[in-house]
């Protein structure tokens, strides 16, 4: 079973402000987690994170971001190509710093591993690098397992 280990607080205006800064609304499930676990970070009992099979292999989610990271790898992004602006969420890593995001491609948004070793320096490469682990937070959540089985 999958735990979650709280970072940080959830407020209301944390919220406010990402959807703001972010120019997209945020999944009510996705709300619902990061209040329910205070933006948790995946844990088990045998080790920090989770897997997600998708794509025929096996991907590992380390962490789970709170707000200020959100922001931070969010700026990171959209300073490599504007374009990515409303259409790519940063909400997590890895265990070698490659990201989860919220891709709004259409109104509910997929989630989708996006790895760093590809060029991120346009957005055609961007969606390149992108492999779309889930149609949903929701099924995200559903289909996280604590080990690579």
């Amino acid at each position: 079973m999958i735990h979650w280990k709280p970072r940080t607080n959830y407020d209301e205006e944390d919220v406010k402000r990402l959807e703001d800064v972010l120019g997209v609304k945020l999944p009510s499930t996705y709300l619902k987690w990061a209040q329910e676990t205070n933006w948790g970070t995946p844990y088990s009992e045998n080790r920090k994170g989770a897997f997600i099979a998708a794509d025929q292999e096996v991907f590992q989610i380390i962490a789970l971001f709170p707000p200020k990271y959100i922001l931070y790898t969010y700026q990171q992004l959209v300073d490599l190509d504007p374009r990515v602006a409303k259409t790519i969420v940063p909400i997590g890593v890895d265990g070698i710093n490659n990201y989860y995001a919220l891709y709004y491609e259409s109104e509910e948004p997929n989630v989708v591993w996006i790895s760093k070793d590809d060029d991120l320096t346009e957005f055609e490469p961007l969606k390149d690098a992108m492999i779309i682990i889930r149609p949903s937070f929701q099924t995200f959540l559903r289909d996280l397992r604590e080990d690579q089985n």
